[in-house]
């Protein structure tokens, strides 16, 4: 992970935005060529992100990109917008990887995450989803 961060000089983005200074700020992210020999046409350790929270709050993608332009070099990409539906969320689960843009490898599968941010009511969490591709998981026939 930190191999990664630094390959991406994803710490000097953040001290170099003014507006971060004196904040927490924490992101998250994959970290990949790492799993199961998924590289993603990278040969060294790298980073998508797909959540900030600046001082506990989640910014949410169009918020981040607009306060911090560098990192939407290095966002995860965002393959819909649009209306939930099962089936569609479902459908773009499957298939081939859209991070290399070659498509070398099946799909580990999509996070979904609410446009503008919120939390669960029960647990307070953010609210956040991964649906894994039944190919990732051994599985070709359906989602469990």
């Amino acid at each position: 992970y930190w191999q990664a961060a630094r390959n991406t000089s994803i710490f000097d983005i953040l001290d170099s935005t003014e507006s971060l200074r004196g904040r927490n700020v924490q992101l998250w992210g994959e970290v990949f060529p790492v799993q199961k020999g998924f590289t993603y046409g990278a040969t060294d350790a790298t980073i998508r992100v797909f959540r900030v929270a600046v001082d506990g709050l989640d910014w949410g993608a169009e918020v981040v990109w607009k306060c911090i332009p560098p990192l939407v070099q290095l966002w995860a990409p965002v393959l819909y917008q649009g209306p939930y539906t099962q089936d569609a969320m479902v459908a773009l689960a499957k298939g081939k990887e859209g991070v290399s843009g070659k498509e070398l490898h099946i799909k580990e599968g999509v996070v979904l995450v609410p446009r503008i941010p919120r939390r669960i009511v029960r647990t307070g969490a953010y609210l956040a989803l991964k649906i894994i591709s039944p190919a990732y998981k051994g599985d070709d026939e359906a989602f469990a």
